[in-house]
């Protein structure tokens, strides 16, 4: 370990960490002084933990957009907001105890980029009041009264943000590895103040450490209660999804392995110690985390380090918080929120498939005009259902029904089928999950099949079967056998043949005696049973490709 480049790199880490807690501490509603917390108690009890290296946790952007709609929820009730700090920070916990960090990867990347995206826009539309000198405003109060605040907006405020931005902008570009936004914000106050104008700055920061005693505590009510899981659990679920991503990033970058699991214990311990001691809940921020691991650190020391230099910062330097013009602070919040958009999605927005898009703009829109919870809600609902009709449309039309003559594979068996079973023996092939998206296409399937006929359902390539989709397998073989149609199952394995014997469909529907290992075995049995001369055994080769 290089001390000088784990220093070097928690300085740089810190610097942003500073501004990014100053501006989404105020814009969250909880205060400047709890992000700051946030950005120092956290990562210091997460590093301790963690199972990413060189992470840098703090304020989150996106948080800060649920916290504000939950100081809404409980009217700015410090209480209520202390319990659903706390169960963030526990129900972290338990999403690392019980190995759930895997699953992450399952949530479809159109709700991901959606509901990331549409905070992205709402964090740019809080920015609009602070940008002309107003006071703070919620989403739909901003937009409503966007003609009255063009009127009464402070126009040194305006230029301020325009120019805050425009630097801001340029400077990210044109010096990637510099602090740029903790060098533009300590300019810009410096001649603000020496020009003495009059815009509305933040309020300095006079420390006052808060633990809850007991008599805080108290027994909230049903409706409460509700509120308080809610909010608790979209916050949890977010922080850890932003957190895991920034370990994919830190892991291409470093060239090492999180563990995803250690990681959400440690940012969820971090979040339980930084509610209890008045901060807000936070995550992994990606542009501390590779400024500090570019810097050289590959170690939990940096943050470590980079926490107690926001926490010094907060001791002593809170009073010089007071000069920082907000305007200048809605323009760094303001250009944070357009990196949240997800730029790519919307360049492509016309070429990727309409479901994605559809899925993709529906997150957008819900999240930035309901609510996160339902958009989130919405998203999944929408992305599962276009999943599991994708998945039936390919398994409609791999899924066939043909004669063994038809069969390539049985057709080598042509000069051994019996007279009286020529042009009678049909066999189905199942590809693909066998589930409720497909069993409408079975029944037709089924359907298509005269009586006195032969069935030989060849299931070697379904891997998987659910209860909807046995209960139909069950009636279809129920509604064969009413029109006088042998049934055979060849090739059944794993899961699916372990539902259906415990659902008695083999035992019942179909005896035992016509379950078979695969094809070449059902149609030897089925050729000896209905030949008067059955041929001497042969050496059957194992099922292959058809």
């Amino acid at each position: 370990m290089d001390l000088r480049k784990e220093l070097n790199g928690a300085l740089m880490a810190s610097m942003l960490s500073i501004i990014l807690s100053v501006g989404l501490g105020a814009a969250s509603g909880t205060g400047v002084q709890a992000g700051l917390l946030c950005a120092s108690i956290l990562v210091i009890v997460a590093s301790l933990v963690r199972g990413t290296r060189g992470q840098i946790s703090g304020p989150s952007a996106s948080l800060a957009v649920v916290i504000v709609a939950l100081m809404g929820a409980v009217n700015g009730d410090q209480v209520l907001l202390l319990y659903t700090f706390m169960l963030c920070g526990v129900i972290q916990v338990v999403f690392g105890l019980i190995n759930l960090g895997k699953y992450i990867r399952f949530i479809p990347y159109p709700v991901v980029s959606g509901f990331i995206t549409g905070l992205g826009v709402i964090v740019i539309i809080l920015q609009i009041q602070p940008a002309m000198g107003l006071p703070d405003a919620d989403v739909r109060t901003t937009l409503a009264d966007l003609p009255a605040s063009f009127a009464g907006a402070n126009i040194i405020s305006v230029y301020l943000f325009i120019a805050s931005l425009t630097i801001i902008a340029l400077g990210r570009f044109f010096l990637k590895d510099w602090p740029v936004y903790f060098i533009y914000i300590l300019l810009s106050t410096v001649f603000v103040s020496l020009e003495q104008w009059e815009v509305p700055k933040l309020a300095p920061i006079a420390f006052e450490l808060q633990v809850p005693g007991f008599d805080v505590f108290r027994v909230p009510g049903l409706q409460e209660i509700r509120l308080i899981l809610n909010y608790s659990f979209i916050l949890a679920s977010l922080a850890s999804i932003q957190t895991l991503l920034t370990s994919l990033v830190a892991d291409n970058i470093s060239k090492t392995q999180h563990n995803s699991n250690r990681e959400l214990i440690g940012q969820g311990l971090g979040n339980l110690v930084t509610s209890l001691l008045g901060g807000m809940p936070g995550a992994a921020i990606t542009t501390a985390t590779v400024a500090n691991i570019k810097a050289g650190s590959r170690s939990r020391l940096s943050g470590i380090l980079c926490g107690l230099f926001v926490l010094g910062f907060l001791l002593f330097a809170g009073p010089l918080v007071g000069y920082i013009p907000k305007a200048v602070i809605a323009a760094v919040l303001a250009y944070v929120g357009y990196t949240l958009i997800d730029i790519k999605s919307i360049r492509l927005f016309f070429r990727m498939p309409r479901g994605d898009a559809a899925i993709f703009l529906t997150v957008v829109a819900l999240t930035v005009y309901l609510d996160i919870i339902r958009a989130v809600t919405i998203g999944m609902l929408l992305a599962c259902v276009l999943f599991m009709k994708r998945v039936g449309v390919i398994v409609e039309e791999l899924s066939t029904k043909r004669s063994l003559e038809q069969d390539r594979f049985g057709r080598k068996y042509k000069s051994r089928i019996p007279l009286k079973l020529l042009g009678k023996i049909q066999i189905l092939n199942v590809e693909g999950p066998f589930f409720f998206g497909f069993t409408g296409r079975f029944h037709q399937i089924v359907e298509e099949v005269r009586p006195g006929q032969l069935v030989i359902l060849r299931m070697s390539r379904c891997p998987y079967i659910d209860q909807t989709g046995a209960i139909a397998l069950a009636d279809s073989i129920q509604q064969l056998q009413e029109r006088g149609v042998a049934f055979y199952f060849a090739g059944l394995k794993g899961q699916p043949l372990r539902l259906l014997l415990s659902l008695h469909i083999i035992g019942r529907s179909v005896p035992r005696s016509h379950c078979f290992a695969d094809v070449n075995v059902a149609l030897a049995r089925i050729f000896e049973e209905n030949s008067d001369a059955p041929p001497a055994p042969v050496r059957l080769a194992a099922e292959g490709p058809y």
